[in-house]
């Protein structure tokens, strides 16, 4: 079994570590009459296609995945690194799921009689879901296109 170098842990929570940051700064940083509604009514649309169009996007290449056959990918396949390919692909399918389903949540949480309590949770929860889901697609297509590059 390799050792896992920086590079490899660097690679694999930089995604996390960024949104997560990016959540706890925004929580701490809620103003009070900070306008939620405006937030969401501008945002959950764009969030929501952009999601959902990645999710094809990244579906198709699940598919196309396996019929890759440039000399890095036969490196990745001798290696054994192809089933973290894979990981890192089918966590990015899942997160989007994950930012779409935490979006549908607000109009239930608009009706809750805590609303008022809850909500900046909620959009501290929906925004690292949001982040977390774009910043792993962008480190699976940085590996994809490296992939297709040679």
């Amino acid at each position: 079994m390799m050792k896992a170098s920086a590079a490899f842990y660097v690679e694999k929570f930089w995604p996390l570590v960024l949104s997560a940051a990016l959540s706890f700064f925004f929580f701490w940083n809620i103003k009070d009459g900070f306008c939620y509604d405006s937030l969401f009514d501008k945002s959950v649309d764009n969030a929501l296609s952009i999601s959902g169009t990645l999710i094809g996007f990244f579906l198709t290449i699940f598919t196309v995945l396996s019929s890759i056959n440039t000399r890095r990918m036969k490196f990745i396949r001798d290696q054994d690194a192809y089933s973290r390919v894979q990981k890192y692909l089918i966590n990015t399918i899942v997160w989007h799921f994950v930012s779409i389903l935490v979006l549908f949540l607000y109009p239930i949480i608009e009706s809750l009689p805590a609303y008022d309590y809850i909500l900046p949770f909620h959009l501290s929860i929906t925004l690292f879901s949001v982040i977390y889901s774009w910043t792993l697609s962008v480190r699976f297509s940085r590996i994809f296109f490296i992939i297709l590059k040679s």
